[in-house]
Parts: structure tokens; C-alpha cells; sequence
């Protein structure tokens, strides 16, 4: 096996190259004063990117306006401005096209790399999958998919969520089942008169199921999930300032204190609260707003059993009003169900079986019970941490004890800093986590504004620390 080796200059690496793996990238350039070696590895390749703001031609829509989009907290209107000198109008539409975040990523990367190239720090951009991460004792030791390893003095985990296996149920071993949106040729034009299965209802689902239509207007889509529910619309109006202007609500003096929490009275206060904020003609969107910088503290206030049971009974009303569409997109969406071209159902695929009409799915707990359809579409939402392919990074690192799922299998144990905790409950000084796999531990750890702040706080706190003390010849 060849080693890189580095001997004067401290090296970062970062595995992932999506939104969370590039801010890291991006906070760690900018903050360089010394000479540093950032590479960021992505086994596709898109790095700036990844999977949510790729270069797409289905013109999805975000849903956070570009106001709340800023790659730093010190220039909070970066993405506006980016925005109108590059023609658009911000002002008229709000919610940017992922495609448009996805090159204001890579801009912004390219840049920091270009400005920390004074104080020779340096950026590569490697597509390639990390098969292990190996502690040595005064280093980590990446293992590449080529038989390459990399030397590196602080690694960070930028994984995103944990994917789900291929559901056997949904035949994914057939021709027109897919287990994902993102497989190749799922999103390719069905033959007309289609009927095509979608199951989730999330704004993944929403996306797959614009795209289909844009591809085949002579289509049906049957949205099947367990409630049936769709995210709710942001506020219309349009203007950047409006979307951000609107006045909290206010909010109960417990919010603000420590003590733990039993979910039963959370929600019993949450419906109060809502209650009496519509009664005095405020909306909901702006009390769910409000809310979100003390959903960490809640989460953790809640213990294991009472997130639990958070999970088990409220989970999707939460989240169809924390992630909602944007104005346009529920239009869309709203036209789309008026006209029958897409249709939800609640119940769950209990069987698929091939036909010559294409594939009939029985659905439990659905009226009819039966579906026939021409093809299935699993957009059924993040995997779990704990059911991991044996070739998956995690897996591997779970195996060896030097990662541990949370106690949902929501992700991986952390400290409040991000580096990772072991099996055995030891804090990893040289590696750490962002993003998605931190849901467990903070539950608001997926948009932008959390990813942003994790990667300042990882370049400011875990990184340096590090990079002060490498560089010499081991």
C-alpha cells in the first residue's frame, strides 16, 4: 500500500463533498494563517455539491430562502448577492434553484481555496471512496478505494444521513423499481397514461414527483405514506426582507430552563401555544420558526424514552410544518392534485407482484387495497445508522468500535464539538462529524443554517487546535 506523506505540512481531510464536507473545507481556508493541506474526498465526485445541489435539470426548488443561505455568518446576504449578479431576482422569488445553490457552493469554495493560497494553504478535491479511517498513534490514516491511504492529522466525517438498503418488498431487483429518485433512469419520462408509485410523501417525494411530470404531463402519481401528509407552503409575498421580517411570537419563559422534559407535556404546551397564537391572528409558520434555535435543548431535555416517544407519535407532524415548500412548488403541487395527476394515499406497501400491466402493490391500511402501476420509486427518507452494508465506511468503522450509533440509530455519537465518541465512550481528539449524522444528538443537524454553524465551530475549535501542534516528522 502507498502512504502520502507530509511531513512539513498539516494535512485536513474531509470525507464527503456535499454542502457539510465543502463548509468545512471553506471555514478551514479561510481561516488559515499557516500553511494547511485540505482534501476533500467524494467518492462521486461532486464536491461542492453532492447529492442535493447537483447540477440537475429539474430545476428543484430549495426550501429555505436564499436569505438564510449565507455560507458565513458575517455576510449573511452572500447568497442574495450572488444571486442578483448572476440575473436572477430574489426580491420576485425567494426560494433559488438547488442547481443555483449548488454553483454558489463550488464559488465559494473556489474562492476561499484561492485566498488561503497566501498563507500556502492548498485544496484538493479527490473522487474517491474512503474504505476505513485508522488511528495511529499520532495520526489517522485514511484508506483509499484505489489501495492509496492518506496521512492526515484531523479527518471530519461528512457523510450526510445514512442511507436505507433496497426494500425487498418493492422488487428492486426488477427493471422499473427503483430505491431511490437518484438511481439512474428513475426520473426518465414514463410512457403515457403511466401510473407511478412514489413511497414517502416528503419533500423528496415532492421533488420526484415534479420531475416525473415535467418529464410525462400524461401521468399519474399515488404518493403512499403512512399519514398522507404534505409539508405545509412557506409565506408568499415574495421579498427577501418580508420572508425574514416576520415578528416572533412569544414564546413561554421554559423554553429557557434546563430541567428534563416528558414529551406528553412538550406537545401539550406546543398545542396550547399554537392555539393562542392563531387565536391572536398570528400564523403558524412564524411560531415554528421561533421555535427552531430551542429545538436542540428540547431534544436533549427530552431524554432517550421521551424522544422516543416523539419519534413514534409526532415525528411527521413536526416535520410537514419545520420543512415546507416553497410558494411556487406547493402551487404546483396543489394544481398537480386538483387535476388528479398526483393523488396520496395513507397506508403502507405490504407486497409487490409483477403483472403484465407492470407491477400490482398491495397496500395495507389503504381503501382498494390494490394498486396497479408501471413503476415504484422508494423515496422513503434516511436510512438508519445500525442497518449499514458490511462495504459501507460506517459499517467498517462501527465494526472496529471507533464510531457507535446514537440510541435511535439516527447517526453517531458525538460531544458538543463534533468529535466522534468511540464504543467505548472515549472522545476521538482527531476525528469528527457534521451534519446529519449528528441528528441524535441534536435533531436540527441537516439545513444550511446548522451545517454553517457545526463547520465554524469544527474549523474554530477541533481543527486548529490540531493543525498548531502538526507538521513535524513523525
Amino acid at each position: 500500500m502507498t502512504i502520502e506523506r507530509q511531513h512539513v505540512i498539516p494535512t485536513v481531510a474531509i470525507v464527503g463533498g456535499g454542502a457539510a464536507g465543502s463548509l468545512v473545507a471553506l471555514h478551514v481556508l479561510r481561516c488559515a494563517v499557516a500553511p494547511v493541506r485540505v482534501v476533500l474526498l467524494d467518492r462521486h465526485g461532486s464536491h461542492g455539491r453532492g447529492v442535493a445541489y447537483a447540477n440537475d435539470p429539474y430545476e428543484h426548488r430549495l426550501n429555505v430562502p436564499a436569505s438564510r443561505l449565507a455560507t458565513s455568518a458575517d455576510r449573511p446576504q452572500a447568497f442574495v448577492e450572488w444571486l442578483i449578479a448572476a440575473g436572477a431576482d430574489p426580491e420576485s422569488e425567494p426560494f433559488a434553484t438547488r442547481a443555483q445553490y449548488g454553483t454558489f457552493l463550488e464559488e465559494q469554495l473556489a474562492a476561499a481555496a484561492t485566498g488561503a493560497s497566501a498563507a500556502g494553504a492548498t485544496l484538493e478535491c479527490r473522487a474517491i471512496a474512503v474504505n476505513d479511517v485508522v488511528s495511529r498513534e499520532e495520526h489517522e490514516q485514511l484508506i483509499l478505494d484505489d489501495g492509496t491511504s492518506i496521512r492526515a492529522d484531523a479527518v471530519v466525517l461528512a457523510l450526510g444521513p445514512p442511507t436505507a438498503p433496497a426494500d425487498p418488498t418493492l422488487r428492486p431487483d426488477t427493471p422499473q423499481s427503483f430505491p431511490s429518485p437518484w438511481e439512474p433512469d428513475a426520473l426518465d419520462a414514463p410512457a403515457p397514461g403511466s401510473t407511478v408509485l412514489l413511497r414517502g410523501a416528503g419533500l423528496t417525494a415532492i421533488d420526484a414527483a415534479l420531475a416525473l411530470l415535467r418529464a410525462q404531463p400524461d401521468l399519474t402519481v399515488q404518493l403512499v405514506s403512512r399519514t398522507g401528509e404534505l409539508a405545509r407552503a412557506h409565506a408568499g409575498g415574495g421579498a427577501v426582507r418580508a420572508v425574514d421580517a416576520a415578528p416572533a411570537p412569544h414564546l413561554p419563559a421554559w423554553l429557557q430552563e434546563t430541567a428534563p422534559l416528558a414529551w406528553s407535556s412538550v406537545r401539550a404546551a406546543a398545542v396550547d401555544l399554537a392555539q393562542r397564537h392563531a387565536a391572536a391572528g398570528g400564523d403558524e409558520r412564524d411560531l415554528v420558526d421561533a421555535l427552531r434555535p430551542h429545538v436542540t435543548a428540547l431534544w436533549q431535555r427530552l431524554g432517550p424514552q421521551e424522544q422516543a416517544a416523539f419519534l413514534r407519535s409526532d415525528l411527521r407532524a413536526w416535520e410537514v410544518r419545520r420543512h415546507r415548500m416553497a410558494p411556487s412548488v406547493a402551487a404546483r403541487v396543489a394544481a398537480f392534485r386538483a387535476s388528479g395527476h398526483i393523488q396520496t394515499t395513507i397506508g403502507r406497501v405490504a407486497a409487490v407482484r409483477l403483472v403484465n400491466e407492470g407491477y400490482e402493490v398491495e397496500l395495507r391500511g389503504a381503501p382498494g387495497g390494490r394498486v396497479v402501476v408501471q413503476r415504484i420509486i422508494d423515496c422513503g427518507g434516511f436510512g438508519r445508522t445500525d442497518r449499514q452494508s458490511e462495504a459501507s465506511l460506517l459499517h467498517t468503522l462501527a465494526a472496529r468500535g471507533r464510531i457507535e450509533p446514537d440510541v435511535h440509530a439516527l447517526g453517531i455519537r458525538s460531544d458538543a464539538e463534533g468529535r466522534v465518541l468511540a464504543s467505548s465512550g472515549d472522545t476521538q481528539l482527531r476525528l469528527a462529524v457534521i451534519g446529519a449524522l449528528r441528528r441524535g444528538d441534536l435533531w436540527e443537524s441537516t439545513a444550511i443554517p446548522e451545517l454553517r454553524s457545526q463547520a465554524e465551530q469544527l474549523a474554530r475549535v477541533f481543527i486548529a487546535p490540531l493543525l498548531s501542534g502538526a507538521g513535524a516528522e513523525s
